[in-house]
């Protein structure tokens, strides 16, 4: 690998007419635009929160009002719990808090508890809050609200600046400046980032970002102006500066470590009043007159390369060594042909100067370092790579290996459960459950407690024990993956924060679907969660002991594995375990669309409120939207809404009245239509449902039939005068609540060894 110089300037001959250099080197920092900070944060649901924080930005001393806001548009009271978390250089006068709002010193949060009415019920309050410290180097604080009502919580948060007027200490410039030269100019400022420059370089130009990188055309005295800014405050200072003829020579590399035989870009960025003459000497008896020349060198060594640049005021010379190497030289040992399952050991040698070996299996898989121990899962014949890295270069060799077949040389096919009727002595309808061959013991499995590092997480452990449960029935090690980790952790982490237990989440998914979720390339192969157990022995114990668990724990076809662990004092068992098994030669499970409410043949008025709930398990790419339509019996259809984000993990949920898009009532279908920029990617199956008109509601006008008449009548028709619709308060049916959590397994302690 060559190492390459980073190039701060860009030379340009002034002649071509453009004279400014933008340099990235150095953070740029964007506009202080108060717009970017709202300081508003919403959470619409049958329940709404609105939080304000006005204004959002703000300095030591100065004050804030936090505005809160609450309505019920349900049809029954609710007493939402609502937490604020404030930053902590805020503080609340806690003598002026609202009934029903409370504050907790150590984690400055404020909680209320308002007591909302039905059918439009709202509280709100204003607060006073003080800036009394700030964070110099991260002026952006967030404040996070949680609306939690009947333990169904929602989640928003916002962005406010609080900081430091910026200060100008001092204007950097380099000396000389010579015409024609790229030259940084370099403001010294103090205060809360992110602080945007506006440079006047006294000829007319006015450059808007920071410490840039400027030609100046001419010989002059020029003065310099700098205004830097931020959210709530700017400074200004100004600095003369002389540009002279005299020459000064200066270049860049794009490598300074090349290997022999490579081409050396040499880039000239040198100023002076012209005509200017370049001589280039590349220390190897080689020397140049153009502007950018390029070389190759021949012998390793060191080289001191020379610009020479003169013009009639005098002349000027710089220097830069360069390092001229070969690449490594490398060889590798494999071992003896393995069987599917066990480890091939491989080993690197090369000369001192390598920094890097890096290896291609042959089977989409690599690994790095001198010494290496890859794990085949299927047999067959495979070429191995290993690439070898120094600052001059790179060198490659390879070799064929053959794996023969072993335990892990079939993958057959996952079996899956019919979707319309679930896995015989399952309840909980998952469409994906598997079906695994049972595994016998022949006694009581005891998983004894292992001597592991003291820095072992529980997660780690947890994957050590399930392979060593696995190894003491002879079965191959699995893999960690990420994506199935972080599928466990959510699940995990939901039990204990929804007291529940069990494979159907908070947001009624399945296991195969938060795998679909989360990202896993391979086949759903198994969940197993545990509970109440404060150690992973323990807990692998259990699952090797339980016959359900056990043949997800031995599944000999599994490859793949994710785990997490969750402790969490207040949730009812404290203790959470979850582990994720996939196959990753096995096919995808193809998502699902399942929609959960309403009920078919549903017969509601035109006013009433109906929730339309479903499941998705996929991330909605960038315009994909999910639309409820509804089809009358003449096949007209119409959109009641469209939701472009899940109400809660891989559910949604939208609430609507037929009277809110139509007046027509009678006999409906409905459904639900995943749509991509408008194109329908695919849609549930229809339901049906009878929308009938409510009586308190007067009665629409009818639609007359226009006829003609061929004999002109003796008097003018009188139309009856349209009655004006009258709209009473609606009753909304309450909302269904979520379908309920079905165990699968309870857990039983194991008794400490």
């Amino acid at each position: 690998m060559k190492t390459k110089v980073k190039a701060f300037f860009i030379f340009l001959i002034f002649l071509i007419g453009i004279s400014v250099f933008i340099s990235w080197n150095d953070a740029v920092a964007t506009s202080a635009d108060n717009t970017v900070y709202s300081g508003v944060i919403s959470i619409d649901s049958f329940v709404q929160l609105q939080v304000v924080i006005d204004p959002p930005l703000g300095m030591p001393g100065d004050t804030l009002n936090l505005q809160v806001s609450a309505k019920n548009n349900d049809n029954i009271t609710h007493t939402p719990h609502i937490s604020i978390q404030l930053p902590s250089h805020i503080s609340v006068q806690s003598n002026v808090l609202p009934a029903g709002a409370t504050r907790h010193f150590q984690t400055n949060t404020l909680t209320w508890r308002p007591v909302l009415s039905a059918n439009g019920g709202a509280q709100q309050f204003v607060l006073p809050l003080r800036v009394d410290t700030i964070d110099v180097t991260n002026p952006e604080q967030m404040i996070t609200a949680v609306l939690d009502v009947n333990h169904f919580d929602q989640q928003a948060e916002t962005a406010i600046w609080i900081g430091l007027p910026p200060q100008i200490d001092t204007i950097v410039l380099p000396e000389p400046i010579a015409v024609g030269l790229p030259v940084q100019l370099r403001g010294i400022t103090s205060g809360s980032d992110p602080i945007a420059q506006s440079w006047s370089l006294g000829d007319d130009r006015q450059v808007n970002v920071n410490n840039p990188v400027v030609v100046f055309p001419a010989v002059g005295v020029y003065e310099l102006g700098l205004e830097a800014s931020n959210a709530v405050g700017s400074s200004f200072a100004s600095q003369q500066i002389t540009v002279v003829p005299h020459p000064a020579s200066q270049f860049t590399i794009d490598d300074d470590t090349p290997g022999l035989g490579q081409p050396v870009t040499f880039t000239n960025e040198s100023g002076g009043q012209p005509p200017l003459s370049y001589t280039w000497d590349f220390g190897d008896g080689h020397v140049s007159s153009e502007l950018n020349p390029v070389h190759q060198y021949q012998t390793p060594g060191v080289y001191d390369v020379r610009l020479v640049v003169e013009n009639e005021y005098g002349h000027s010379e710089t220097f830069w060594p360069v390092t001229v190497g070969q690449p490594p030289l490398v060889d590798m040992q494999l071992g003896d042909p393995v069987p599917v399952g066990q480890p091939l050991p491989g080993q690197a040698f090369g000369d001192e100067s390598i920094t890097e070996f890096l290896w291609d299996m042959g089977d989409g898989s690599s690994e790095t370092g001198a010494q290496i121990a890859h794990i085949y899962r299927r047999s067959g014949d495979f070429y191995v790579s290993l690439t070898a890295v120094n600052d001059f270069g790179t060198t490659q060799i390879g070799r064929w290996i053959h794996v023969d077949p072993g335990a892990l040389s079939l993958y057959l096919p996952i079996v899956m459960s019919p979707a319309n009727s679930p896995p015989e002595g399952t309840a909980n309808g998952d469409p994906f459950a598997l079906t695994l061959d049972p595994v016998e013991l022949e006694a009581p499995f005891v998983m004894q407690p292992m001597e592991l590092p003291a820095a072992t997480s529980k997660a780690e452990a947890l994957l050590i024990y399930i392979n060593e449960a696995r190894r003491q029935f002879n079965l191959s090690p699995l893999n960690y993956v990420y994506e199935l980790s972080v599928a466990a952790q959510k699940h995990t982490t939901d039990m204990s924060v929804y007291h529940y237990t069990g494979h159907t989440g908070s947001d009624g998914s399945f296991p195969a679907e938060r795998l679909l979720w989360n990202g896993y390339a391979g086949a759903y192969a198994g969940e197993a969660t545990a509970w109440g157990f404060e150690h992973a022995y323990q807990a692998v114990e259990f699952w090797v002991n339980s016959p359900d668990h056990r043949r997800i724990i031995l599944n000999q076809w599994a490859t793949d594995v994710g785990v997490a662990f969750t402790q969490d004092y207040t949730a009812p068992n404290v203790w959470y375990w979850t582990s994720e098994f996939g196959n990753s030669f096995g096919e995808v499970t193809s998502p699902l669309l399942r929609v959960q409410t309403p009920a078919p043949d549903l017969e509601v008025l035109n006013t009433d409120l109906v929730t339309y709930s479903w499941n998705w398990p996929m991330p909605l790419a960038s315009g994909e939207q999910f639309g409820v339509y509804v089809i009358d019996e003449d096949g007209q259809e119409t959109a009641l809404g469209v939701l472009a984000a899940p109400t809660h993990g891989t559910l949604y949920r939208f609430q609507g009245a037929f009277i809110d898009a139509t007046e027509r009532t009678g006999l409906f279908e409905w459904v639900i239509r995943l749509e991509n920029n408008g194109a329908s990617v695919l849609e549930s199956d229809p339901r049906p449902m009878s929308v009938s008109w409510n009586p308190d509601l007067p009665t629409p006008t009818p639609e007359l039939e226009a006829t003609i008449e061929t004999v002109l009548p003796t008097a003018t028709a009188v139309a009856t005068p349209t009655p004006v619709r009258m709209h009473p308060t609606v009753t909304p049916r309450p909302t269904n609540p979520p379908p309920p959590v079905l165990v699968t397994a309870t857990p039983v302690p194991t008794t400490e060894p």
